[in-house]
């Protein structure tokens, strides 16, 4: 059994820009801004796209397993369900003030995407 010093494995820092967004099928600048952010526009009109999944690692920026999760479901949200950024933005947001308690967050930090979809998974 794992202590609680010990990591969770599927929170390691383990695949690239590159190689992630291949497995997702996803653009590289997209998941790139998904996870760093970028900033967009020009001159006095310049703007902050802000990340939206906290990556394992962020120099050089490196996804975990649970990350590869919540871009994948990000991506499914995206692509098939044509929700927008900021519908997704406030999804998150809400997760994270109400978390139902029964829901136990695989790390320290909220992963709200990935959470719901492992508990979604393991109740069927």
């Amino acid at each position: 059994m794992a202590t609680t010093e010990e990591k969770d494995v599927r929170e390691l820092a383990a695949y690239g820009i590159a190689e992630a967004a291949h497995y997702l099928l996803v653009p590289r600048a997209t998941l790139r801004s998904w996870v760093a952010g970028m900033s967009y526009g020009s001159g006095s009109e310049r703007k902050l796209f802000k990340a939206v999944i906290q990556p394992a690692a962020k120099s050089p920026v490196a996804l975990s397993f649970i990350n590869l999760i919540e871009a994948h479901v990000l991506a499914a949200m995206r692509r098939k369900h044509r929700v927008d950024m900021p519908a997704v933005r406030r999804a998150i947001e809400y997760l994270k003030k109400n978390s139902v308690p029964r829901i136990r967050w695989p790390t320290t930090n909220l992963k709200p995407t990935a959470s719901i979809y492992s508990s979604n998974a393991s109740a069927n």
